[in-house]
């Protein structure tokens, strides 16, 4: 069973999806991570804002003239960036649903030009960078997570 796993915005999000991930791929599952970095015109990333992209609905109205559901201020008019962002985001999560990996059906040459969406693994923290330009980073708030997770252990526990 393939997990697409994402960053809800805060460090408890990505904290607990890096250890449900690192858990999947331990057990020999697949697990892919995002992280939806892209503020837009607000400069403001928060949770399920990259909804709009998903369902394509950038410059659909009546979603476009409400500025919390608008393609992070992207309006009645998206821009060319806006535009390419809504449809990698809107490939990657057709292909998805229709195959259980974002890349496709065919992860060795993915049949578009989006960059590769890596596979969860332990020892690189990978996850996908969902921004303009698409992308993918490693170990994202891993010294955040590492820090909050030593801060609330419980005493003398882990």
């Amino acid at each position: 069973i393939a997990q697409m796993l994402i960053d809800s915005g805060a460090w408890i999000g990505h904290a607990h999806d890096r250890r449900v991930a690192s858990a999947i791929a331990k057990a020999g599952g697949t697990a892919y991570q995002y992280h939806f970095a892209h503020g837009g015109k607000f400069k403001y990333v928060a949770h399920a804002s990259e909804l709009p992209y998903v369902f394509q609905l950038c410059g659909v109205l009546p979603a476009a003239a409400i500025p919390v559901a608008s393609c992070e201020g992207a309006g009645v008019i998206p821009s060319a960036a806006e535009k390419s962002l809504m449809t990698g985001i809107g490939t990657y999560w057709t292909n998805f649903a229709r195959f259980h990996n974002p890349n496709g059906d065919d992860t060795a040459n993915p049949s578009n030009a989006l960059p590769l969406w890596p596979e969860y693994e332990v020892h690189n923290d990978s996850t996908a960078l969902l921004d303009s330009p698409l992308g993918t980073e490693s170990r994202y708030r891993a010294g955040a997570d590492a820090f909050w997770r030593g801060a609330l252990a419980p005493p003398g526990g882990s």
